[in-house]
């Protein structure tokens, strides 16, 4: 297959999953948009000639039930980062206005593993965390797909090979100031990160980089079931992107327990100056069988021997890496950013 001879079957713009037929002839295709007028379908089709079938599933009843709803809308955009154009997504409130100044609080909302994507035209209403906070606490929420995510070719995923937690990080920072800047709107004071797993090792990455301890980009951040050293993680994702210890040095840098100094900008050498800290919450489940708990025991214990204050802990026993207590979860998060707010 050299790519020659390709037409397209469907002229809608959006994100598309199909399941073909054993011949190849006929195809299911599940479609769905960030279009706030639309919903996701499924419809039946063939490929030669093109031409659709039957609407398997419609979603008309849904449709009109957001009829007169004041919904979050969502919108894409390119950032910039080290002459790099960054696909994101900025969700916004209903009854966004835009001629507001140093207004929303902004939420960058990460995961940013290899070959993982954030940003894509999908049905977006049933990430509920992120609706609530668009709706009940008027935050912009973005997604940023920065260097090793997929969807850009294999220069662009690779480049994160041996050195985990570098390239995505100065991306994330980057294109929060890029967004900061060019979006008056932005309240800068006001501008955070979260993520969950590989996400909650980006947002701890990232809150304790240089770069964002310099330019003071992110004030606030939650970090949800965290590597925090790739050491403790298991062998055949953390070998099949980092080697061993042994064969690169660079595991040094990409762990966060080497960058705890960071996380308040200095350790507190008063022990009566509560006046360091750094505005985290930190969770995790002690049945983690995932990314252990030892990640989240080992970080505490050196934030600890350095004097160092952070924000929040809560521990969920005997709750694995999904933490199945997601009213709890979710409330408490979302208490802890009404604070910021």
């Amino acid at each position: 297959m050299d790519g020659t001879g390709t037409a397209a079957v469907t002229d809608t713009s959006g994100w598309y999953s199909v399941t073909f037929s054993p011949s190849g002839k006929y195809f299911v295709s599940s479609f769905s948009t960030a279009s706030s007028k639309e919903v996701p379908t499924q419809t039946l089709l063939e490929t030669d000639p093109a031409n659709e079938l039957d609407v398997l599933t419609s979603n008309e009843d849904l449709k009109s039930r957001f009829d007169g709803w004041a919904l979050p809308t969502r919108k894409f955009i390119t950032v910039q980062s080290d002459n790099l154009s960054l696909n994101a997504m900025m969700t916004f409130p209903p009854h966004f206005d835009s001629n507001k100044q140093n207004h929303y609080p902004m939420l960058l909302n990460v995961y940013g593993g290899p070959s993982s994507q954030g940003v894509t035209n999908t049905y977006f209403y049933t990430d509920g965390f992120h609706m609530f906070l668009a709706s009940q606490m008027n935050c912009i929420v973005v997604s940023v797909d920065g260097r090793g995510t997929a969807g850009r070719g294999n220069q662009f995923m690779y480049s994160v090979y041996k050195q985990l937690g570098h390239y995505e990080v100065i991306d994330q920072t980057n294109a929060a100031t890029f967004i900061a800047k060019n979006y008056p709107y932005v309240d800068e004071s006001k501008i955070g990160i979260w993520g969950w797993s590989y996400g909650g090792y980006m947002t701890l990455m990232t809150l304790a980089d240089t770069m964002n301890i310099n330019y003071k980009v992110f004030k606030y951040g939650i970090s949800v079931a965290p590597v925090t050293d790739w050491r403790y993680y298991d062998t055949f994702y953390a070998e099949k992107y980092m080697l061993t210890p042994q064969d690169n040095p660079l595991y040094l840098n990409s762990s966060v327990i080497n960058r705890i100094p960071n996380l308040a900008g200095k350790p507190r050498t008063d022990p009566n100056d509560y006046s360091i800290q750094s505005n985290l919450l930190l969770v995790h489940g002690t049945a983690d069988d995932n990314v252990h708990f030892q990640n989240s025991a080992e970080f505490l214990l050196n934030v600890q021997a350095q004097n160092i204050e952070i924000a929040e802990v809560m521990v969920y026993p005997n709750k694995d890496h999904g933490i199945s207590a997601r009213q709890h979860l979710y409330g408490y998060m979302a208490d802890f950013l009404q604070e910021i707010f």
